[in-house]
């Protein structure tokens, strides 16, 4: 028995003990398998045994929301200074379930966001006090 894991198969047991290796990595992991298949708890197992467990666990599934409001979900929106699941599972763990349901264009999205080392946000207002500086550039 593994946290809430119990298995006698040596395959599960097997990617059990991969997951255990792994979890000291900051790597992404993508779990696949078959809807029922446990995705969630093996999700829940992955961030138990890393050292991301004392961070949050954050939960997005794709299936019930539009592309609007999974970018929203994800990224947030600088109009309403609302902060997505990005930001807020940063240094933990965010499971997405049913992203291949997401549009290629959030897809291509998100993937740019996870393999980019470092997030930086530039505010609107920003532009305006380039322009406000430097006329020649608008």
């Amino acid at each position: 028995r593994r946290h809430n894991i119990l298995t006698d198969h040596p395959h599960m047991k097997q990617q059990l003990e991969m997951l255990d290796r792994m979890s000291t990595t900051p790597l992404p992991l993508t779990l696949v398998g078959e809807k029922g298949s446990g995705k969630d708890m093996v999700s829940q197992y992955a961030h138990e045994v890393s050292n991301r467990s004392n961070q949050q666990l954050s939960h997005i599934d794709c299936a019930y929301l539009t592309s609007e409001q999974i970018g929203l979900e994800l990224f947030g929106s600088v109009a309403t200074r609302s902060e997505g699941v990005l930001k807020h599972s940063a240094g933990g763990t965010l499971y997405i379930e049913n992203a291949d349901l997401m549009p290629p264009q959030m897809q291509y999205r998100l993937i740019e966001h996870i393999t980019s080392p470092f997030l930086v946000r530039i505010p609107p207002s920003f532009s305006k006090l380039v322009n406000s500086i430097h006329p020649e550039v608008a």
